[in-house]
Formats: structure tokens, C-alpha cells, sequence
């Protein structure tokens, strides 16, 4: 067989063979749920603090967190994630990666097709577990900065004592802190 016939033949494979089929999807999936949960766990904490109250819909985002925040970058997901960055959570790297997850994220979501049936589009399970460790290193390096700081900015203070909701164990945690600010 010719290359090209090969390709072809083995994309067909792909999407015919139903085991290939659902595994393609299943992680397809993870990907996208995996990464709806970092940015939630990204989102939520600084949307929380910064908000001037709730209603029904949740946090009613005020002017503080416009400026402070969403005047960052035109997506929230970006802009905590520079906020974070800011405030020495996250360093040039991790915002790397984080677009490089955002990029990847892009390409399974809009091109569904193409990952479950061509031999060269599939997700990237290493982007997978960099979406557990972004979150993982967040909360490991909000609480280090927290233990090295006698006087923490009350913006970051705020973020440690928010319950969020992690993609690793997919149930509610609390970043592991002691002392006043704790909710422990």
C-alpha cells in the first residue's frame, strides 16, 4: 500500500473500530471536562472575591473586579490566570502552558471529527496531565506564598480561604492553610 492509502486505510480503522471509537471520545471528553474544571477553579476564587454580592445567578461582578481582573485580557480565563500571575502564583511558564492547554483545548473542541477517525489528530495526554498539575501547582504555590508571607495582600488571602473545586479530585477543597484566615 502507498502511504497515503495506508493513512487512509488506518483512519478508517480509527473511527470503525468501535473500542478505538469510544476510547478517542471518552478521552476527548476528559480533555474538554478536564479543562472546563481548571478554568472553573481558576475563575471562580478571584470572580468570589471581588464581587459586590450575590443573587440568584451567583457573584454580581462589580467595577473592582473589572479592574482589577477582566481589564487583564479580554477572557476571564486568562485574565485570573495573569491576575495569578501577578500576585506570584504562576510564573511566565505555567501561562505558557495554560495557553498551550486553552490552544489544544481549541483543537478538540472544533475538530471532533478529525480526533476520532485521522491517524495524526488525537488529544494530547500530556496536556491532559499538565491540566491536573496547573491546578495541582496553583494551590501548592498559593499556599507556599502564603507560609512565606507574614503579611499576605488581602486580594490573596480572599483566594486561600475560598472553597473551589479541583479537576484532580473533583470534590470540593480547601487550600491546605493554617491559622486565622483558615476555613479549616
Amino acid at each position: 500500500m502507498s502511504t497515503d492509502r495506508e493513512k487512509s486505510f488506518h483512519s478508517w480503522t480509527k473511527l470503525l473500530n468501535p473500542e478505538e471509537l469510544r476510547w478517542n471520545l471518552i478521552v476527548a471528553s476528559i480533555y474538554l471536562t478536564a479543562y472546563e474544571l481548571l478554568k472553573q477553579a481558576m475563575i471562580e476564587p478571584l470572580r468570589g472575591f471581588f464581587s459586590s454580592g450575590f443573587d440568584a445567578n451567583g457573584p454580581i461582578v462589580g467595577a473592582r473586579y473589572r479592574k482589577k481582573v477582566l481589564s487583564l485580557h479580554k477572557m476571564p480565563f486568562f485574565a485570573s490566570a495573569i491576575w495569578f500571575h501577578n500576585a506570584g502564583a504562576l510564573a511566565d511558564d505555567d501561562l505558557d502552558r495554560i495557553r498551550e492547554i486553552r490552544d489544544h483545548r481549541n483543537f478538540v473542541a472544533h475538530n471532533i471529527p478529525r480526533v476520532i477517525s485521522e491517524t495524526d489528530s488525537f488529544v494530547r495526554s500530556d496536556l491532559l496531565v499538565a491540566i491536573a498539575e496547573t491546578a495541582e501547582n496553583l494551590h501548592k504555590k498559593l499556599a507556599q506564598r502564603w507560609e512565606r508571607c507574614t503579611k499576605a495582600p488581602p486580594e490573596l488571602i480572599a483566594v486561600f480561604s475560598i472553597r473551589v473545586v479541583g479537576p484532580v479530585g473533583l470534590e470540593p477543597t480547601t487550600l491546605g492553610l493554617k491559622g486565622r484566615y483558615s476555613t479549616n
